[in-house]
């Protein structure tokens, strides 16, 4: 029997990749703002490829508004 592998490209949206992409993002402007100055959080893309459920569930933290 051949070894099962993986098939993430195949079996997941690009909107859950999409998501998981921006939850990167915001993970590593919040570890930068602890030690730095504000940056700019842009993202222009962000909803191009999430559900309407996905996109009205989305809020950015308060703190890290505040922060930015």
């Amino acid at each position: 029997m051949p070894p099962i592998r993986p098939r993430a490209d195949r079996t997941h949206k690009r909107g859950t990749a999409d998501q998981l992409f921006t939850a990167l993002r915001i993970a590593a402007l919040e570890e930068y703002l602890t030690a730095s100055p504000p940056l700019p959080f842009i993202v222009d893309d962000l909803f191009a490829n999430f559900d309407d459920e996905r996109a009205a569930g989305f809020e950015v933290p308060d703190d890290l508004a505040r922060l930015t």
